[in-house]
């Protein structure tokens, strides 16, 4: 997962892990892509605006070296803009599924299980599974 926003990328990883995915969670675009090339995950998850690469370039690079990948990208677009702005454009570069802030967390669920699967390492439940994170972020 490539979210620059602190508070939310443990938020979701936190989420992800409790339902038994295995996540590397990074803070840019450059962390990212270099992730991927060392240990090519199932699936990418990523914001659009962030610092070093963007989420655009991200999907970009990552669809130029690796056409199988698959990517959905999270944004809530910005101050001035709406997602409707700018997420058809991350499909039409390759992401495979977009997703806009802010979004249940059930829906997130769906996208990641509609990717890859379900899980395949058991649910956490109890104190490293909150669960406040069923709602929305």
């Amino acid at each position: 997962m490539i979210e620059d926003d602190c508070s939310v990328r443990n938020l979701l990883a936190i989420l992800l892990k409790g339902e038994g995915h295995q996540v590397v969670a990074v803070s840019d675009g450059n962390k990212g892509v270099a992730a991927y090339r060392e240990d090519s995950f199932d699936l990418v998850l990523t914001d659009l605006f962030m610092p070093e690469k963007d989420g655009f370039e991200v999907i970009t690079e990552l669809t130029r070296e690796f056409p199988e990948v698959k990517i959905v990208l999270m944004s809530g677009a910005g101050k001035h803009f709406s997602p409707s702005d700018f997420l058809p454009i991350a499909l039409k570069l390759g992401a495979w599924q977009v997703l806009h802030k802010p979004f249940l967390l059930s829906d997130l669920e769906k996208v990641v299980d509609a990717a890859i699967g379900p899980a395949t390492i058991p649910p956490v439940r109890g104190p490293d599974a909150s669960s406040q994170t069923r709602d929305s972020y």
